[in-house]
């Protein structure tokens, strides 16, 4: 949270009767959260194996309304989904969505955005899932080590933050 703050006018509290929030919990499998602001009490899960830095920042991302990098609506100029290679059942982690669902916000197409999955997220197999198309991409998606700083940009823009 700290390191979403310091990039952005987004500021933290913690609950006192909000009915709108978001709910941290560890207790289920997996690391997920709705995308947005859904109205209602909002889970944000981190079970064993998501607790780290990068994967929260990754989730609250999701909760402040940003959609996977490899989702956008342009990205078959910049990466290829080579989805032979994906797992069953998981292949709508790399749906890819209308520019009506999904903006750039000003900004273009970011592989070190820390919203973007790595190159053998959720292979059955071991080989890639995502190829960037620049070949000197590839080590650069799938960063869990802060959000990058079209990350910031784009979040600011949607929040209108100065």
């Amino acid at each position: 949270m700290s390191h979403i703050s310091s990039g952005s006018c987004i500021k933290f509290k913690k609950r006192t009767n909000e009915p709108n929030y978001v709910h941290f919990q560890a207790t289920k499998s997996g690391c997920y959260s709705n995308v947005g602001y859904i109205g209602t009490r909002q889970v944000l899960n981190l079970a064993k194996g998501c607790q780290f830095p990068g994967i929260i920042i990754h989730e609250i991302m999701h909760a402040l309304g940003f959609l996977h990098m490899q989702s956008s609506f342009d990205r078959d100029k910049y990466v290829e989904i080579l989805w032979e290679n994906i797992e069953p059942g998981n292949a709508g982690q790399f749906e890819m969505m209308g520019d009506n669902v999904v903006s750039h916000m000003g900004g273009e197409y970011d592989y070190s955005s820390i919203m973007h999955y790595a190159g053998k997220s959720f292979s059955q197999n071991g080989k890639l899932t995502i190829k960037t198309k620049d070949p000197s991409k590839q080590n650069v998606i799938g960063n869990r080590k802060g959000m990058s700083k079209e990350d910031k940009q784009k979040l600011n823009y949607m929040y209108e933050c100065t």
